[in-house]
């Protein structure tokens, strides 16, 4: 999520895509926290554990396992945002 005049604007990308893109989403949030470090970032993976420890890694404030749904995505945000407010 990107905070923008007040306002988060959620971004979505995957931890591992093909060799076709410019920035892996593993670089994308090691960028994201380097430049705006209160940032928070939920990344998702469908490859297993190794990608969930690297965004560890690079401080992802949650890591969602696909597929998941849009509950289990919705609370992820919620506890973000409150932490964020608070």
């Amino acid at each position: 999520m990107v905070q923008r005049g007040g306002h988060f604007i959620p971004a979505f990308r995957g931890l591992l895509l093909p060799a076709l893109t410019l920035i892996s989403g593993i670089g994308l949030i090691s960028l994201l926290k380097e430049q705006s470090p209160g940032t928070p970032i939920i990344a998702m993976t469908g490859w297993g554990k190794e990608p969930g420890e690297l965004a560890t890694e690079v401080k992802a404030d949650t890591i969602l396992m696909k597929p998941f749904d849009l509950e289990e995505l919705d609370q992820s945000m919620d506890k973000l945002l409150v932490y964020r407010i608070q």
